[in-house]
């Protein structure tokens, strides 16, 4: 065997430990993100639809400050959805489109990037 043939043979070996070192990298990303979403969700189905249930009741009043308080009290204060609530209600006053694309990029930044 040449140099060359010896050279690609361990390069060979090389580029596979490197590919599954890549594999575990992104095993490890997905677990960190599904970490990440689950702590910044309600936990269970009930408490989130409660907590909707509790939100939709004040804006139909247009208590905006109700809303705010609520988002803002201790059991949902981490939580994304009061979070998004929070801004959509602190810029009511933007057009929808405005405020969904600022939503969204709130959501990429609060919670995929963590």
């Amino acid at each position: 065997m040449d140099f060359k043939q010896i050279f690609l043979e361990y390069f060979g070996i090389f580029i596979y430990i490197a590919m599954a070192l890549a594999a575990m990298a992104g095993l490890a990303c997905v677990f960190i993100l599904n970490r990440n979403v689950k702590k910044k969700s309600m936990g269970s189905r009930a408490n989130s639809e409660a907590f909707l249930e509790e939100v939709s009741m004040h804006l139909e009043e247009k208590d905006f400050d109700a809303v705010m308080d609520l988002c803002d009290s201790p059991p949902y204060w981490s939580k994304a959805v009061p979070q998004l609530i929070m801004v959509a209600i602190q810029n009511r006053n933007l057009g929808v489109t405005k405020i969904r694309r600022m939503l969204a990029e709130r959501f990429e930044r609060e919670i995929l990037a963590e």
